[in-house]
This record gives structure tokens, C-alpha cells and sequence, in this order.
């Protein structure tokens, strides 16, 4: 009987499917690209990695959703200007959903995306050949060679492929570009400051790995928002600087994602009615764009900043505590009193023109407004509580 079991158990495992997501595995061969299939190692490998992975599934599940999403939206505005239904389906068909392309590597760096202009040479049915062009598209590469898949680490691995996809969301979002920055292509890091588009662009995609993979050791900083202070922690950054620091904005998305609903999606909207260029860009849209999410916005912001978006004296304050001049209990009712305060914005004190809301129209595609709903993203369970909404928070945040 025991053997039989074992025998049935054996049978259901190789007769459970493999990962069906819209994903494309390529790499160079001269001045384009092939499509890798079975037998060739890089494939093997990584087809392995993603079936065993429901985490890295959720990452690729997430990206063709957020096409759809987008697909969906445009839709929905056409049908509110006016457009015929002819013209509707026309765009239905030819609004194409770009798969996860994986470029293989062997290449002993690291993990790296663009949006390129390039062609892929796949193999179709019959074994005919075929050239594929892809337009402003985004690419991750992988380094086969490299210490992130050599390692063996798959957390570590599924939080670097979810940061570049992170990059790939956003780029869809920005029509195939980013916001403006001088300092692409150098070194960075989450603690320090450059400029606000660097800022905006790298923190949306620091927050994406930890999101998909939970790998505690970048979760936990990101969560605790520890990058508001300089490396030593004995001052507080100015808020300009804070809005500069990609640590920091990735707290502040960590903390949309996670705690208000559909947080995530409203990113995007974000993303995709502005192309904002820094994060206080982003915030002024987004206080517009959902009003509703206000308080939680202001108490995020609050919390990551440490009242620097509040106070041109949070600096002062918090080192007045380093120097022992405040007791905690004091510097925590200090952070709290803030709270209660009037919000101002002391990145930005221009006034925006408000942004028209998209108005709702009943669709006619019904299948694609179930697949693009922010719920089925992220089936791996997160643990959050309720951080914001309880004041002695405040000292996880470094303090």
C-alpha cells in the first residue's frame, strides 16, 4: 500500500504543470537576439528557478497584469471620449502585451534592464523562422556567471529579477522612459542622496524586490524606513535630502503598497497621468488624483521623514535627542504633536491645476477587468499589522 502511495505521489508530481506566464528567454547572437528553449543550459536553469519559485511567478503574473491594467484604462478612456466601438477593438487587437524578456547572459556581473529597440529571431510552428521587432521595450538582463544566480540564494535572486521588473513597470508606465536624472549609469545605493528623479526611480524598484520576494535582509530596512538619517544616524537629513535619497522613497512606497487598499495600482495611475519627476511630484498627484487616502498619506510621509515634511526644525530636534538634550519620551511626543499639524510641502509650494478623474464606463471586455483587479498580485502572504496606525511606531524607525 505504502508503495502504492509513494507511486501515485510520484506520478502527481511530474504531472503538475509548469509555469505557464508570458515570459521570453533570449540572448545574443551578433547584433540581435535568439529565443533559448529546452536543452539549452541558461533555460534550464532559470525555467527551473521560476517553476519552483511562486514568489519570481508572481513577479512575471504582475507584469503582464499591469499591461492589461493599462490596456484596460485606455479603453475605458476612449469610450468616454466618444470612440466607436470599431476603433475599440481595434485597438483591443493591436495593443500587444509584451512578455518578461530575460536576456541569458554569461556575463559575470550583475542584474541590469533597459528599453531598447531590438529584434529576437524565434523559432515558430514547423520549426519556421522568424525576426521579431520590439519597439521601446523593456529587457532584464541576468548574468548567468554572476555571484546573484551562482550563489544559489533564490530569495536573493527572485528580489534582484523583481527590482528590474519593477523598472520594466515603470518604464511601461512613462511610455518607455524615466524620470529625468544626471546620475544614471553611476554607482548609487539606498542611502544616498542624488537627485529626485535617480530618487523616484530607483525607490519604486528597491521597494518591488522586497515586495515579491520578502528577502528579510532588504526588507526589514525598507520596512523600518531606516534611510532618513546620514550613514552615521547621529543627524537627520534635510527633506530635500530625503526626497534625493532612494531609501527613503522606497519606505514611502513600502508603505502605499502595503497599507492603503489597491496602494500599489494607485502608484501606477499615478505614474501614468504625470510621468512625475521626483517624489514630491508624485505625492502632489497623488493627494489630487485620490483624496481619499490623504490622512494616510500624510501620517506615511510623516513617519519616513520623521517630521521634516511637517517641521523645518525636525533636524534639530532629533539631534537635540542624539545629544541626550531630549528624552525619548520627549522626542516621541515631539514626533506625535507634529502629527496634528497642518500638512505643508516643503519640496514643492507651487500650486498643481486639478487632475480630472477618469470617469468609470461599464466594459465591454469583462475578462480583462477581472484580470487586471490589484487582488490577484501577490498571493504570497505579507505580514504588515498596523504600524501606522499606532504613534510608538515612531521608534522602529531607527529611532
Amino acid at each position: 500500500m505504502k508503495k502504492r502511495l509513494l507511486l501515485i505521489f510520484i506520478l502527481l508530481m511530474f504531472t503538475i504543470p509548469a509555469f505557464s506566464g508570458n515570459l521570453l528567454f533570449i540572448k545574443p547572437s551578433g547584433q540581435d537576439y535568439v529565443e533559448i528553449g529546452p536543452g539549452d543550459p541558461y533555460y534550464d536553469k532559470m525555467l527551473s528557478i521560476v517553476n519552483s519559485s511562486p514568489e519570481l511567478q508572481q513577479v512575471v503574473l504582475n507584469y503582464e497584469r499591469t499591461q492589461l491594467r493599462k490596456k484596460a484604462r485606455l479603453v475605458k478612456d476612449m469610450k468616454a471620449k466618444g470612440a466607436s466601438t470599431k476603433n475599440i477593438r481595434l485597438v483591443m487587437k493591436n495593443y500587444k502585451i509584451k512578455p518578461m524578456i530575460l536576456n541569458l547572459t554569461s556575463n559575470s556581473g550583475g542584474s541590469a534592464m533597459g528599453v531598447k529597440n531590438f529584434v529576437v529571431n524565434t523559432v515558430g510552428p514547423g520549426n519556421t523562422q522568424r525576426r521579431e521587432t520590439f519597439n521601446k521595450t523593456p529587457m532584464i538582463k541576468l548574468s548567468m556567471n554572476g555571484e546573484t544566480v551562482l550563489s544559489g540564494d533564490i530569495s536573493n535572486l527572485v528580489r534582484s529579477i523583481a527590482h528590474e521588473a519593477g523598472h520594466c513597470v515603470m518604464a511601461n508606465e512613462y511610455r518607455g522612459s524615466f524620470p529625468a536624472s544626471t546620475y544614471y549609469g553611476q554607482s548609487h545605493w539606498r542611502n544616498m542622496v542624488s537627485d529626485g528623479g535617480l530618487a523616484l526611480a530607483e525607490g519604486w524598484a528597491e521597494m518591488n524586490g522586497p515586495y515579491f520576494s520578502q528577502d528579510k535582509l532588504f526588507k526589514t530596512p525598507v520596512a523600518n524606513g531606516d534611510f532618513a538619517f546620514h550613514d552615521n544616524k547621529e543627524s537627520l537629513k534635510t527633506y530635500a535630502e530625503m526626497m534625493n535619497t532612494e531609501g527613503v522613497v522606497s519606505s514611502i512606497f513600502w508603505d502605499i503598497a502595503n497599507t492603503i487598499p489597491n496602494g500599489y495600482d494607485k502608484c501606477l495611475e499615478v505614474f501614468e497621468k504625470t510621468q512625475p519627476g521626483d517624489m514630491s511630484a508624485f505625492i502632489d498627484v497623488y493627494k489630487q488624483t485620490f483624496p481619499t487616502d490623504n490622512d494616510e498619506i500624510f501620517k506615511i510621509m510623516t513617519i519616513n521623514t520623521l517630521g521634516a515634511n511637517i517641521s523645518t526644525n525636525a533636524q534639530k530636534v532629533y539631534s537635540d535627542f542624539k545629544a541626550g538634550n531630549i528624552s525619548k519620551t520627549g522626542y516621541i511626543e515631539w514626533l506625535n504633536d507634529t502629527m496634528q499639524q497642518e500638512w505643508i510641502d516643503l519640496g514643492n509650494n507651487e500650486e498643481l491645476e486639478p487632475i480630472e478623474d477618469h470617469k468609470e464606463v461599464k466594459q465591454d471586455e469583462e475578462y480583462i477587468l477581472e484580470i487586471v483587479q490589484p487582488e490577484t498580485i501577490r498571493k504570497v502572504p505579507v505580514s504588515v499589522g498596523n504600524e501606522l496606525k499606532d504613534p510608538e511606531f515612531f521608534p522602529k524607525r531607527g529611532i
